[in-house]
């Protein structure tokens, strides 16, 4: 009961009026107090009411609904949703964004196959190196196979050298042995490699032979340019298998692939007996 209908009614109480009967007197003033009583209860605001989200009950004074979390005022719930959208579409496009750039980069990474390719080899002398595929290699050495039906011979030229994505690497690979002191003065030889040729050649044990071989594939351009000057006379060469020993850096395996056939060319100085060929002079090679 509000505090001012409870002094009216202490105050009825109280003072009885002249001439009446008091019990009926208070009686009235009574239920008086109590209508006014009633009359100002309900014209108070209510103390709940439901939340506009949910439906739950949330007091008046509430600005968030203890059951969904939700505003009173429907705007802000609004700014709540719209920004939220928003951070999931910025978050959804830099992830396609990234996608699109990494990815590719990635993929390649994870399936991507390690290749390196032979731009040109050249024993002794300078060769270059293609590395085609998406990860880091080692070039560890290179194999020079010759057939037993020639020489029978196998020699491995250490390189060492790490090639990254789509690096032309250049190496110059010297001669393991000692060459003849005078080998500037050489002359390639054209026509047959006969026996006695190939066997000065790779007779390495002997500082004193008086001819040397040269290794270098079929694409190699100074090579090429030679035999397209003297067609009639090509040089004289014996087959040579070649292969790439490569390091993944990626897996830590180790893999030998075949550069093709090489061909196997002879220089050879004056001191060369007439059987191992005919000297005659021709391009020198850088």
């Amino acid at each position: 009961m509000p505090r001012a209908a409870v002094i009216a009614l202490g105050a009825v109480v109280a003072q009885p009026v002249q001439g009446r009967d008091p019990g009926l007197e208070n009686a009235g003033n009574l239920a008086n107090v109590v209508r006014m009583s009633a009359n100002e209860s309900a014209a108070l605001p209510p103390a709940e009411d439901e939340c506009p989200s949910c439906g739950r009950p949330m007091s008046v004074r509430a600005r968030l609904c203890p059951t969904c979390r939700s505003y009173r005022q429907q705007w802000k719930n609004w700014i709540l949703y719209y920004g939220s959208a928003t951070g999931v579409i910025a978050i959804v496009i830099s992830a396609v964004t990234f996608v699109s750039d990494a990815g590719p980069r990635v993929w390649a990474s994870i399936f991507g196959r390690d290749a390196i390719e032979t731009v040109y080899f050249e024993y002794p002398g300078n060769s270059a190196f293609l590395n085609t595929g998406a990860r880091d290699v080692v070039i560890s050495s290179v194999s020079l196979d010759w057939p037993a039906s020639h020489i029978g011979r196998r020699i491995d030229l250490r390189i060492g050298k790490l090639v990254k994505p789509g690096e032309v690497i250049f190496i110059d690979i010297p001669s393991q042995y000692e060459e003849p002191k005078d080998i500037n003065v050489a002359q390639w030889v054209r026509g047959d490699a006969v026996s006695s040729l190939i066997n000065e050649a790779f007779d390495i044990g002997e500082p004193q032979h008086c001819a040397v071989f040269h290794v270098y594939n079929a694409e190699h351009p100074s090579f090429r340019l030679i035999d397209t000057l003297h067609p009639e006379r090509p040089l004289a060469v014996i087959p040579a298998e070649a292969f790439l020993n490569i390091y993944h850096v990626s897996t830590k395996k180790t893999e030998s692939t075949s550069m093709g056939q090489a061909k196997t060319a002879f220089l050879a100085t004056n001191r060369c007996s007439q059987t191992a060929g005919a000297a005659v002079p021709i391009v020198t090679l850088p």
